[in-house]
């Protein structure tokens, strides 16, 4: 990577990597600048007394290939390097465009099996808002998995529809936990809430035949009605609207908290299908460890097939 020649001015320069670099935890990793022309560059400094060891170098001359600890020649400052390691959504792939930034999930989602194929895994690093619905409404991939990096929280005020949906999305996996490892203590990092009291809400949407996917220790709150059932649905197991796409078939929803709605958690088959009469059912649906609170009515609806 090349900066730009110089202006005799001030510049800032980005350098987007195009492929994930993978640091193990307590490992060092390091930033190299080498000047290739006549013209002196200019760098930011910070004061450090003492300078670390073994952590930034310089060589002189620029041909030189002699490294020069800068502690080692007392030199008590340091380079003021800060490489942008994330954006708001990363998605990375096996094949297809295998890294992209995004500045929120539903243009990341919107891309899956569009730009990124194969296995796929979209990684939500910070909190954000969403104002138009995740969509994933393909299944042009092997595997996409969904987690996030950080304890993050996804807000949804302005979507009165669907805050996530998988339209035909089959492998699709949504886990809450902290990078998606299994492993003991790890809970819940991933929230999803929207103070929207429209009764089509729906943070998450399944529907038209999207199979063998899981969501799982995810936190979901929306509003709960008082006087009214005819708010939304946390998870919305859905329908298929024509009897090729199948039901909504090997689904798993487990370990998650889902607060209000009319209807909190529900799952139902498809009738009167394209072409009709017909009957789409959705087989083998797992729904086990979840927190579940309705304020007017005592239990979710769920009608299981």
């Amino acid at each position: 990577m090349t900066s730009p020649s110089g202006t005799g001015s001030a510049q800032t320069v980005s350098h987007t990597l195009t492929s994930v670099v993978n640091i193990a935890a307590n490992s060092r990793f390091y930033v190299g600048i080498r000047q290739n022309s006549s013209t002196n560059v200019g760098f930011g400094f910070q004061n450090e007394i003492p300078v670390r060891s073994k952590s930034f170098f310089y060589s002189y001359p620029d041909t030189s290939n002699t490294w020069t600890d800068f502690s080692a020649a007392g030199a008590n400052y340091k380079l003021d390097i800060a490489p942008m390691t994330g954006g708001k959504v990363i998605v990375t792939s096996s094949t297809g465009t295998t890294f992209a930034r995004y500045t929120s999930l539903d243009l990341a989602l919107a891309q899956v099996g569009v730009l990124h194929t194969g296995a796929i895994k979209v990684l939500i690093n910070e909190s954000h808002t969403l104002t138009t619905s995740a969509t994933i409404g393909n299944s042009n991939f092997t595997s996409c998995k969904i987690f996030p990096t950080a304890a993050v929280t996804l807000t949804a005020n302005a979507l009165a529809g669907n805050v996530i949906l998988l339209n035909g999305a089959d492998n699709v996996t949504i886990d809450g936990r902290l990078n998606g490892v299994d492993v003991i203590g790890n809970g819940n990092s991933l929230s999803i809430t929207s103070t929207n009291v429209g009764s089509g809400v729906r943070v998450v949407q399944v529907q038209n035949g999207s199979q063998n996917f899981t969501i799982r220790n995810v936190n979901i709150t929306i509003p709960s009605p008082v006087t009214a059932a005819t708010y939304g649905r946390c998870v919305n197991i859905a329908q298929s609207t024509a009897t090729a796409q199948g039901g909504q078939d090997n689904a798993t929803v487990k370990y998650c908290n889902l607060s209000g709605g009319d209807r909190t958690l529900q799952t139902f088959g498809s009738s009167n299908v394209s072409p009709g009469p017909g009957i789409v059912a959705n087989y083998n649906t797992v729904i086990f460890g979840n927190k579940v609170k309705m304020l007017l009515r005592s239990v979710s609806f769920l009608v299981l097939t």
